[in-house]
């Protein structure tokens, strides 16, 4: 399977906007949506979305980490929402496409993003609170890669990767979706069987990637917003 060779040389200046705010778990955070009311609450109801609603959020948050940390490389042990806030996707890493494995965490926000968008449920409080719950993710990508920050004082703007993100979610959107229906409906799928339902190849482990010091996993939060 080829790799995900998308480096930032080659991508336009994103011209995004950032809005400095402080939430509930930093004093500084960085948007780029910034509604005219503030709101602190639960997630699901500023998202306009029931049950099931909330379900298929949060699993295309998740089926695109997974779908895209297979596409660079990445072996996919599982994924599920029944833990965390919002859910989890661990992977071992080792032999993955390091740049690859930066956009597939910073992904899994702008598939968010998108399906709002494609359910018309896209409002500016709608996507605050979608990079607000995307923080363990820019956390992740921040703690590992110190020069990727936000606005002009970065060497390399977060907006590059919400533009290369983007790109390729249109590329593996039709896999991300049919796991996401399955994912929100079943809570918990393995790799393989994500491999299996995106007609794609689950990348193998080596043996060192059987320790667990080859393992990750990824958080979103999706409980509260916290935004002010």
């Amino acid at each position: 399977m080829s790799q995900l060779h998308i480096h930032p040389a080659g991508l336009p200046d994103p011209a995004v906007r950032w809005y400095d705010i402080s939430t509930g778990r930093h004093d500084s955070y960085w948007v780029r949506n910034l509604p005219d009311d503030p709101y602190q609450g639960p997630a699901e109801p500023a998202l306009g979305v029931d049950e099931l609603g909330f379900a298929l959020y949060r699993a295309h948050h998740e089926a695109a980490h997974a779908i895209l940390g297979m596409a660079a490389g990445a072996h996919v042990a599982w994924v599920s929402l029944r833990i965390g806030d919002g859910g989890v996707t661990a992977t071992n890493h080792l032999g993955a496409d390091l740049w690859g494995e930066v956009l597939a965490t910073a992904a899994g926000e702008r598939a968010n993003d998108r399906w709002l968008r494609e359910q018309s449920l896209w409002t500016p409080l709608a996507a605050l609170i979608t990079e607000v719950c995307a923080d363990g993710d820019r956390d992740e990508i921040t703690a590992a890669h110190p020069y990727i920050g936000f606005g002009a004082s970065a060497a390399l703007d977060y907006g590059v990767l919400h533009t290369a993100a983007d790109q390729l979610l249109d590329t593996y959107w039709p896999q991300i979706t049919a796991v996401a229906e399955a994912l929100a409906d079943r809570q918990h799928m393995t790799g393989d069987e994500i491999a299996a339902r995106a007609d794609m190849a689950n990348p193998g482990r080596t043996a060192h990637q059987e320790t667990d010091a080859g393992q990750r996993s990824r958080h979103a939060g999706t409980e509260k917003s916290g935004a002010r």
